[in-house]
């Protein structure tokens, strides 16, 4: 049915005598239904914007604003900011379906419904999104998590919190179904004829104080002249962006610099303070670098205060190990997510803040794989689990990936061949199936040396993975006190593959890394152990243990925070390489260039907090709410104090901005190199892109064992 006319001057009367058209069309069955269609809109965005900021604010929703750039302004105006846009939003959205369900001759109350049905079902999407992630649903964390949902569906049910969630998902989908059919019988029954007046009167007037106090509010943050934080940006804009995604960057059209240029600024803005103290030397007499086989071995989900392997008896591998080894407690992931770790340990390099480097082409990045490639190397990558598990292009997102960053054979562990042990414990299967990627490994290693060179073996563990698994015996115990016994039979099953070395002759030929991927993401990972979701060490910071028996002749402490860019500039030191010039962003650890240094913590479209540390502080600036928080972190030895205040979210964000725009520039750069053309960013392999041409990355060509 269309809109209803609204009626004659003559018979419409306001306090009895004759009304002019305009105030009866107001009080007509056509304007009621409009602003109570407003109305059943906008109460739910409101609600679930306000859910989503608190949820992101870390010290309270009031306290996070009263730190933001509206800081000085009163509570009231804040929060008339913090729904400006949304109230503008939802008017929108309502004349579009009005409009359109006049040509479509759409009864009106049957749009109602529709649009507060998908409005409530979409928010719920994004509650259980933010309540889970912590950010808006995207369309890249929307296919991971229904493609890792599909293969572990038990994954909703881990966990009790995981079990309410799921039942507050349904609810709300009842939720939505209960409040488009009360907007449904309201639109048809409650605003026709003579009650149309009613509702007008009831809901127009606090509709039209909003809109005149949200506008005088916007009139005063104009002058005021502040970057608008994106939570005082619609709730739905922000919503349609992060599902559709808004990235707009264009590798081919930019203008490269070289290598060194962009170093240059590099440096300039991770080295702010030109008074700081001379970088240490840590222990040069004990290192005598030296071609060697490199293996890092990647522990899932490896949050250091979980996994404290580093000079703990309790740990007996681990803990011989750092006695012929280099160890941190001060080690930080780059990204909380596996797949941009790797890039970061294996390219030297930050990844993008944006969408995937694979999404734009093929790419040849500097770093471990490629340049000891090129000095002889034979590059593996052992997975524990599916490496192309990420439907993204077309499913070979990581293999895609992993080919970018120079590996030749890409190996995926099968299952544990005791089928009978898997099916009594999956948890002794799991570690079945870590033994095996390890044996690999040094099957790897012994196959290059009878090849006459060297391997570099990369191995991607898979046990620590959340939720976690529970080793036998141990069914009762608290999620904090599981995971160190996760650690537990890591130690024994890397003691394993060390033990297979020193039997083929090869304990003092092997660089061995041992770190974690990223720590705890999700609010479930950090509620099963009793924390609170934020930016900070649970996420960043991973254990380290670099294990070089024939070339560091005792333990090496490592005094300053560090970062996995870090890994392929001291591993590349170690075995002896100097290859110049390399696009790398991270500095050996041992000569001391870490330290000192503006080290970033990026979070990329997990949620909206990103942060970088520096000068012995953690700054967290949160995108959406345009505060920045500050909290202590490890000390720096190398910093003098720095003459910028860092504390305030203009100058986070800008350093955050300038470096965002580094990041992009490298990944320009290693996508205009696997294009065959420089532009100044350095030389280009064309062998490789030959061999890339020839060899595509498929399923078929990943390489399993038997």
């Amino acid at each position: 049915m269309p809109l209803p006319r609204p009626e004659s001057t003559t018979s419409a009367t306001i306090g009895g005598g004759p009304a002019p058209g305009w105030a009866a069309w107001l009080q007509s069955p056509g304007a009621a239904r409009l602003l109570l269609w407003y109305v059943l809109l906008l109460v739910p965005t409101v609600f679930f914007k306000y859910s989503y900021l608190r949820s992101v604010a870390t010290d309270g929703l009031a306290a996070t604003l009263a730190s933001g750039p509206f800081g000085h302004l009163p509570g009231v105006v804040q929060y008339l900011l913090l729904f400006k846009g949304d109230l503008a939003e939802v008017l929108i959205i309502v004349l579009i379906a009005a409009i359109g369900g006049l040509l479509l001759r759409i009864d009106l109350a049957w749009l109602v419904a529709l649009t507060s049905f998908i409005a409530i079902t979409v928010s719920a999407a994004n509650w259980l999104s933010f309540e889970t992630a912590g950010a808006l649903i995207a369309r890249d964390n929307l296919t991971l998590a229904v493609a890792w949902i599909r293969q572990n569906p038990l994954v909703l049910l881990a966990e009790p919190s995981d079990r309410l969630l799921a039942m507050a998902g349904a609810l709300l989908i009842v939720l939505a179904a209960l409040w488009s059919f009360s907007g449904f019988l309201l639109a048809r029954f409650a605003a026709a004829g003579a009650r149309a007046r009613v509702v007008v009167l009831l809901l127009g007037p606090p509709v039209a104080v909003l809109w005149i106090a949200a506008g005088v509010a916007g009139v005063g943050y104009r002058t005021h002249g502040a970057p608008v934080p994106e939570s005082f940006r619609g709730y739905w804009g922000e919503t349609m962006a992060s599902l559709v995604g808004s990235d707009a960057w264009r590798p081919a059209a930019m203008h490269l610099p070289s290598v060194a240029r962009l170093d240059s600024e590099y440096h300039a803005a991770v080295y702010p303070d030109s008074s700081a103290r001379p970088a240490p030397q840590v222990a040069p007499a004990l290192v005598r670098p030296r071609p060697a086989h490199i293996v890092i071995i990647s522990l899932e989900t490896a949050a250091h205060r979980f996994y404290p392997i580093t000079g703990n008896p309790a740990y007996p591998t681990f803990f011989a190990m750092g006695k012929r080894g280099i160890t941190s407690d001060h080690h930080f992931t780059t990204m909380p997510a596996t797949m941009w770790a790797i890039y970061s340990m294996v390219s030297g390099t930050y990844p993008r803040l944006g969408r995937s480097i694979v999404d734009y082409g093929d790419f040849h990045a500097d770093g471990l794989a490629s340049v000891l490639g090129r000095h002889g190397y034979e590059t593996s990558f052992i997975d524990s689990y599916r490496i192309d598990w990420n439907p993204s292009n077309g499913g070979h997102h990581d293999s895609r990936l992993l080919r970018g960053l120079g590996f030749s054979s890409l190996i995926e562990t099968p299952a544990a061949a005791d089928t009978a042990t898997t099916a009594a414990h999956g948890y002794a299967g799991a570690v079945a199936r870590e033994r095996q990627s390890l044996a690999t490994a040094a099957d790897r290693i012994v196959a290059a040396g009878s090849h006459g060179t060297k391997a570099f073996v990369f191995v991607a563990t898979i046990l620590g993975h959340y939720p976690w698994r529970t080793p036998p015996g141990t069914e009762g115990v608290g999620n904090a006190q599981r995971i160190p016994l996760i650690a537990r039979d890591l130690d024994a099953c890397v003691g394993e593959f060390l033990a297979t070395l020193a039997a083929r002759g090869l304990a003092d030929s092997v660089i061995v890394v041992v770190t974690g991927d990223h720590g705890l993401r999700t609010n479930a990972e950090f509620g099963s152990v009793g924390e609170r979701m934020q930016l900070g060490e649970l996420s960043f910071n991973v254990p380290l243990l670099i294990y070089a028996p024939g070339v560091i002749g005792g333990p090496v402490r490592i005094p300053f925070v560090t970062s996995h860019i870090d890994l392929a500039p001291t591993l590349l030191a170690l075995a002896g390489i100097r290859d110049a010039p390399l696009l790398i962003e991270g500095g050996n650890m041992l000569d001391g260039t870490p330290c000192g240094r503006t080290t970033f913590l990026l979070n990329g479209t997990l949620r909206p907090v990103d942060g970088f540390y520096r000068d012995g502080r953690f700054f967290a600036f949160n995108r959406f709410t345009g505060d920045v928080r500050v909290t202590p972190g490890p000390p720096d030895p190398c910093a003098a104090g720095s003459s910028r205040d860092m504390a305030g979210a203009t100058a986070a964000a800008n350093l955050l901005g300038r470096a965002s725009q580094l990041f992009d520039t490298t990944a320009a750069i290693f996508l205009r190199r696997e294009s065959g053309t420089a532009d100044g960013a350095g030389i280009v392999d064309q062998r490789r892109v030959a061999r890339l041409a020839v060899q595509p990355v498929e399923r078929g060509v990943l390489q399993r064992q038997p």
